[in-house]
């Protein structure tokens, strides 16, 4: 294979990655490492590839061994089971060459060390896997997100070398830094007071890191100190949810699991109520309000793996978001949230049948051809707009008055009730008219429009 045979390759299994085609791309990064690339980063991009599909394929391996179990069988013994985990050890093999490929080329670099010795680490390698994290540590950390991988790392290696005082010595920082904050909450008459939304990532991130490096039992006073804190922010940023997202952090540090999530609920629910807000946001708090969600939908797991956002189910998490709001009182956003949630698992009335294309639903009706958001799980046509059901009518049936009835029937039998018949569907249209839908007389028209949007505005 030829340079550019194998840099052709290169790209087209970059790009069945972003697909998602997993598969595929695995097969094509083997080609590649088998032509013998000259540089490191094909083979850096084909473990971090083989380490994201091992990660996600740990959930299945679970779902495997609970079969099997269910069926009176033995892990080891159970042929899915079986099957599975050695799909899965050879793919971590794979890892493990690709980042040693990818070492040959630059050493010195703190992330490749660092998935090298993850990659290790998954093998059972722990003796081997000390050696890359011991150069990773003295590379130093160049961010936040090399420093929750070394930190995990240390814990995982507990016992191992000089692990333990690696570990010591990093919990010890992480005290002090603990001690700054605390002490910056309550500045000097003369100091400038702090930038709020710096302080508050920088409370978040130190939270998360609590949690990966592990506090003692029972908590320590100063880990104490810092949820209460944490919480002194909360309530002076009522409406902020990385403040009520590092107050759930630091509660799970203490074993408040209660009170951190119900932290952690509101901090979700905010976030969705203020995505532009959130748009500004770091890309480490953004990965925290995943593992926060995550934490919500299975207090027992998943483990805090950095730089890695885990899969949520945002049906489930609606729910989530409704079990908070109904015991706060919130009786109607929590119905709307159950409703939003319960829209993902069916479809109650499908008003007709539909094509997909570019992410729009395409729908003909009554002569014309409509483009629907695919985002949008239920909707009726009415007189020739697009809207939603109404959520209200779901749950209440208003009994009209006699009086109105008897009004409205008076009205038609002297033939002036098409005009208020007409206001009514106009109000209706205003306030269930679905947004972005796009429509035309031909189908040809309406797919020329929805091709001639920029890439990402659908």
């Amino acid at each position: 294979m030829t340079t550019n045979d194998w840099q052709a390759h290169w790209t087209s299994a970059s790009q069945a990655r972003a697909d998602g085609q997993m598969s595929r791309s695995l097969e094509l990064f083997s080609a590649v490492l088998a032509a013998g690339p000259n540089t490191g980063e094909p083979y850096r991009d084909a473990a971090a590839t083989g380490a994201e599909l091992a990660r996600n394929l740990e959930g299945v391996g679970k779902l495997y061994a609970t079969h099997c179990a269910d069926l009176g069988i033995a892990s080891d013994e159970c042929p899915s089971w079986a099957r599975h985990d050695r799909f899965v050890r050879d793919l971590q093999y794979t890892v493990v060459e690709s980042s040693l490929g990818a070492l040959k080329f630059d050493a010195g670099t703190t992330a490749l060390q660092l998935q090298t010795a993850e990659a290790l680490r998954a093998v059972g390698r722990r003796d081997l896997a000390w050696s890359y994290l011991r150069r990773a540590i003295e590379l130093g950390a160049a961010s936040r997100h090399d420093e929750l991988r070394i930190a995990r790392l240390l814990v995982a290696s507990h016992g191992i070398g000089d692990a333990n005082d690696q570990l010591e010595r990093l919990k010890e920082d992480w005290r002090g830094e603990v001690a700054d904050i605390i002490a910056d909450e309550a500045p000097e008459p003369d100091d400038v007071a702090p930038d709020p939304v710096a302080r508050v990532e920088r409370m978040v991130a130190l939270t998360l890191t609590g949690l990966v490096l592990g506090g003692r039992e029972p908590p320590e006073a100063q880990e104490r100190a810092l949820l209460a804190a944490v919480l002194e922010l909360v309530r002076q940023m009522p409406g902020n949810g990385p403040a009520h997202l590092a107050a759930g952090f630091a509660a799970v540090g203490v074993g408040e699991i209660a009170q951190a999530q119900q932290l952690l609920t509101t901090a979700s629910w905010l976030w969705g109520e203020a995505r532009p807000a959130a748009q500004a946001l770091s890309n480490e708090v953004m990965l925290a309000l995943a593992w926060a969600r995550a934490f919500l939908l299975d207090a027992s797991g998943p483990s805090v793996i950095p730089g890695v956002a885990p899969s949520i189910d945002e049906r489930l998490l609606k729910i989530a978001h409704a079990r908070t709001q109904r015991a706060q009182g919130a009786v109607f956003q929590a119905l709307d949230l159950y409703d939003e949630a319960a829209a993902g698992y069916l479809v109650r009335h499908p008003p007709m049948s539909y094509d997909f294309y570019k992410g729009y639903k395409i729908v003909a009706h009554e002569g014309r051809y409509y483009a629907v958001p695919g985002s949008v799980h239920e909707f009726i046509i009415v007189d020739g707009v697009v809207c939603g059901p109404s959520r209200a009518a779901q749950y209440a049936r208003l009994r009209m008055p006699r009086w109105v009835a008897n009004w409205l029937r008076g009205l038609a039998r002297a033939g002036r009730l098409r005009g208020v018949w007409s206001l009514l569907q106009t109000v209706r249209r205003k306030l269930y008219a679905v947004r972005g839908v796009k429509i035309a007389d031909d189908l040809e028209s309406l797919l020329a429009s929805i091709d001639s949007l920029a890439p990402g505005s659908t």
